[in-house]
């Protein structure tokens, strides 16, 4: 097992990268073509359920 110290040096690597590799991965997948997707018009089935009730 690990020394507090070698475990404290972990943890800060670890808070350091892993939300800058988070925000890449997101970036890859959720990209400004992505974007432009997701903000299209919505499908007419669902225009079509909030008008009946």
């Amino acid at each position: 097992m690990p020394d507090p110290e070698q475990l404290r040096q972990m943890f800060t690597v670890l808070s350091e990268q892993v939300p800058k590799l988070l925000d890449s991965v997101t970036k890859v997948l959720y990209g400004a073509q992505e974007g432009t997707k997701s903000g299209g018009p919505w499908p007419p089935s669902t225009r079509r359920c909030g008008t009946r009730g």
